[in-house]
């Protein structure tokens, strides 16, 4: 206990601040943490280790959570140092963008509830002898291991079967698979829009689990379309509808090059104008698909912040198909909770 001893003393003495560094030698920083490990190590419930802290803490009278070093870090003014491993223990920031100071690193015996991982590369990340309630994994993962079962599969299958014009987006190879795909893609749409406009319109402009708005997801359909569609494929003089929303990392200067309004507000009829106007040039472009334009080479990329590299008209309206298709399955997920609350 004599990490946790030093470390309320950090919190409470005055003289706190005249520390500059603290060396400790294997200290255990939070009881709780320690008995989960212990329990484990000796092939026992996690429970059973929770339990022994809270007798010790009974038989004692001591506030063992109190004494925790995670929940609450010792006001040092610069480093926490133990066993020649450097920590900080200062709090850390709400949010990190655009970072690569997490690349294999190893986090242990930390307090990690309510974290959230958005927009990341995370290829061999690890979640080892963790635990936690409502865990939840969402995005573009090439193989998904739990518990040391392949679940790759099983997910894939699930979500096709939920989503049928996911497959019907992703298998597209011919004229006629694209022209299918899109029908289907026309078809869901209509419907879950005639669903939305049952809704307040503040409702459309709600996010789920910090997820985009019914809105914001419009924008984004329509910029994808602009993109993929417009500027690659047609190679259109003016591509980009001011309201188009692109995905999140783009750089401000280029949107404003695109002349994009990010901050916009428009209603959802507003959005639905132009969306659904390039939605009809899509259409008319399947409908006039033959294989050799499907090989066809384009002259332009979707915009300037894609990088240099051949764009071929298969691959650009496969795009647009897939956008399509996921956040279809993302709107409905969402469109279910917002009518629960509504």
């Amino acid at each position: 206990m004599g990490g946790a001893v030093i470390g309320r003393f950090l919190t409470r003495s005055p003289l706190a601040g005249t520390v500059d560094r603290v060396v400790l030698d294997a200290p255990m920083i939070d009881a709780g943490v320690t008995s989960d490990q212990g329990a484990r190590k000796h092939g026992m419930p996690v429970f059973f280790g929770r339990l022994s802290a809270r007798v010790a803490a009974w038989r004692t009278g001591v506030d063992l959570d109190r004494l925790s070093l995670i929940r609450h870090p010792p006001a040092v003014p610069s480093w926490w140092t133990g066993a020649g491993r450097t920590r900080e223990t200062a709090s850390m920031a709400a949010e990190y963008a655009q970072s690569d100071q997490f690349r294999g690193a190893r986090i242990h015996l930390c307090d990690l509830a309510g974290l959230e991982i958005r927009d990341c590369e995370v290829s061999g990340l690890k979640i080892v002898d963790c635990y936690g309630s409502d865990v939840y994994l969402g995005g573009d993962f090439e193989r998904l291991v739990v518990n040391d079962v392949d679940v790759t599969a099983y997910v894939e299958a699930e979500l096709d079967r939920q989503h049928p014009t996911r497959v019907l987006a992703r298998d597209a190879t011919s004229p006629d698979d694209y022209r299918a795909a899109w029908e289907a893609i026309e078809t869901v749409w209509a419907e879950t829009l005639d669903r939305a406009r049952l809704l307040p319109e503040a409702k459309l402009h709600e996010q789920v689990n910090g997820e985009w708005s019914l809105v914001e997801t419009q924008r984004h359909l329509l910029f994808a379309g602009d993109a993929w569609l417009g500027n690659a494929v047609l190679e259109e003089e003016a591509p980009y509808h001011p309201l188009g929303f692109p995905a999140g990392g783009m750089p401000p200067d280029a949107t404003a090059k695109l002349g994009l309004t990010l901050e916009a507000t428009p209603t959802l009829d507003e959005v639905l104008a132009p969306r659904l106007a390039r939605m009809a040039t899509m259409r008319r472009a399947v409908d006039g698909l033959t294989e050799a334009e499907l090989d066809r080479v384009c002259g332009r990329k979707p915009a300037d912040p894609y990088p240099d590299q051949e764009y071929v008209v298969r691959r650009c309206l496969k795009v647009v198909l897939k956008e399509e298709a996921e956040h279809h399955r993302y709107a409905v997920r969402d469109l279910a909770v917002l009518e629960v609350g509504a």
